[in-house]
């Protein structure tokens, strides 16, 4: 069983180096909007660390991609933390390298898990933000399901 979620930090989203409404996607991305993120496969703490929560978010195309048999790869922006996922059959084992932690479950629970997190994280953005809905690279994804 997966379990992907973030602690809501608005002091995180004050003071921040760029206006998020006007910033890069690789700004978004990689630098902008930190939140506490923690990811448990199996009760195991696999990710537990800030990261740009619109990063996470996006690791739902990662999940969703993810073929039988596959393997892919996420860097986190944050050190140098990175999750690996196998998938085998509908059995997605998570792999964090730094600190050798790792869990399994169902690759359609974590699906289902990573869309209800991205959402969480869209909602909770916008409403920090609600000039994002207009952002030229990445306004598409906050128009989505919000009116």
């Amino acid at each position: 069983m997966f379990s992907l979620s973030f602690r809501r930090d608005p002091d995180e989203l004050r003071d921040l180096p760029t206006d998020p409404t006007t910033a890069d996607i690789g700004d978004l991305e990689l630098i902008l909007m930190r939140q506490h993120v923690r990811l448990l496969a199996d009760n195991i703490v696999i990710l537990d660390t800030l990261v740009p929560l619109l990063y996470m978010a996006g690791g739902l195309a990662l999940v969703k991609n993810l073929h039988d048999e596959g393997t892919a790869e996420l860097g986190i922006p944050e050190g140098s933390l990175k999750l690996t996922f196998h998938r085998r059959g509908d059995n997605v084992t998570i792999r964090e390298f730094i600190y050798s932690t790792e869990g399994s479950g169902t690759y359609q629970q974590l699906v289902e898990e990573w869309e209800r997190f991205s959402q969480e994280a869209r909602s909770y953005l916008l409403s920090e933000f609600p000039e994002l809905r207009n952002h030229p690279q990445v306004g598409d994804w906050f128009r989505q399901d919000s009116g």
